[in-house]
């Protein structure tokens, strides 16, 4: 899954989400060297990403883009995914969407200070980006297959990707609705650990 859900499956401990956002972001030795903290959050991060790899319903899309998309349909899932939680929000929080990414940025700008020069030029040009919105709209997450494309080193269709989405949105919706609620349960009993 991509950023929005990531965050969403932190809760609202600050140490997970930032260590839970930076896994995507930097090597493991320089994860290694970062405040103890936020270690917590590189295993949630982990969990999130090798339970939705293995989930039944996730190999199940995976499969349906697999000709299009090939070795890159995982990458298009996940993608996916965090376009349907922005559009289906209202039924898993209570909170307004923006409401809730204005407070994991608020708690990103507060962790700043414990984080390396590079990565906080990153995450500031985030911030401004609206980062966790940016799978929210078709035309927001054309761009981001878009910017994908560019950064890809093989051959891709991710200029189909978009299309692929809404031709098939409410089969990629029910898909994630029988998916998402096991992520839930496995991302609350990782933090009932600590």
């Amino acid at each position: 899954m991509n950023y929005l859900a990531h965050m969403y499956l932190s809760c609202s401990d600050e140490d997970l989400i930032i260590g839970n956002m930076l896994v995507d972001m930097m090597s493991i030795k320089r994860l290694r060297e970062l405040p103890g903290q936020y270690h917590k959050g590189f295993e949630l991060h982990r969990l999130i990403d090798s339970c939705t790899d293995e989930h039944p319903k996730v190999k199940e899309a995976v499969l349906k883009l697999r000709e299009n998309h090939r070795k890159y349909a995982p990458v298009v899932i996940d993608i996916f995914y965090d376009y349907v939680l922005s559009l289906e929000w209202e039924r898993y929080s209570e909170e307004d969407i923006q409401d809730f990414c204005n407070g994991i940025y608020e708690v990103i700008n507060k962790h700043l200070h414990n984080l390396p020069k590079d990565i906080v030029i990153r995450l500031e040009k985030m911030l401004a980006d609206n980062f966790l919105m940016t799978c929210s709209s078709p035309k927001a997450i054309k761009r981001v297959f878009d910017l994908i494309d560019i950064r890809a080193k093989f051959n891709n269709n991710f200029s189909l990707a978009t299309k692929d989405l809404l031709e098939n949105y409410d089969y990629f919706r029910d898909n994630f609705f029988k998916f998402f609620p096991d992520m839930i349960e496995k991302s609350v009993s990782h933090r009932s650990l600590y």
